[in-house]
């Protein structure tokens, strides 16, 4: 029998096991932690994409070429990979809520460090204020609290972001 598989699923069926990536640091302002995180290899993935950081402990050298795993942000991935997997759920409802540059009640408007601290604050069992560039602890708690009030059991839709984790384990060579 033939099945067409959609949705977490078919994602992760899709996705390719391994992939080449690397990243460029974080910019005043800009739209994201790694503002371009470029992947090849010949897959669904090829692509510059917008980048955030789950781990603290594990640093990514700009302008370098890692050979990375690929794992759905749903999907049952190794334990050392990410502190707090239990909670990617509420990262992808995060990262579906486009924070950056909305108001906040804490005065001004949402940063990619609000964003990416916030992040760290819900699945890293460490955080950091490393290339986080303006962000506020008050405005940080206000994504964690919504997080935590809206983000429990979310699931990405049709047309939705969903984090696909991309873990590097060999192969650094500098890009030119």
């Amino acid at each position: 029998v033939v099945k067409k598989i959609g949705g977490l699923e078919g994602l992760e069926l899709t996705l390719p096991d391994q992939v080449t990536m690397s990243v460029k640091y974080p910019v005043g302002g800009g739209p994201a932690y790694f503002p371009h995180t470029y992947v090849s290899g010949g897959s669904m993935l090829d692509g510059d994409y917008l980048g955030w950081c789950v781990d603290v402990g594990r640093v990514i050298y700009q302008n370098t070429n890692y050979t990375a795993d690929v794992y759905s942000s749903y999907e049952t991935m190794p334990d050392a990979l990410v502190d707090q997997q239990e909670h990617l759920d509420k990262v992808n409802w995060i990262l579906n809520q486009g924070f950056i540059g909305q108001d906040s009640s804490c005065g001004g408007t949402y940063t990619y460090g609000d964003v990416q601290r916030a992040i760290w604050e819900i699945v890293d069992d460490e955080v950091s204020t490393s290339g986080l560039g303006s962000w506020n602890q008050c405005r940080v708690d206000e994504i964690v609290d919504a997080a935590d009030e809206s983000g429990t059991g979310f699931v990405p839709g049709c047309g939705d972001t969903i984090a696909v984790l991309l873990a590097p384990v060999s192969g650094q060579t500098q890009v030119v």
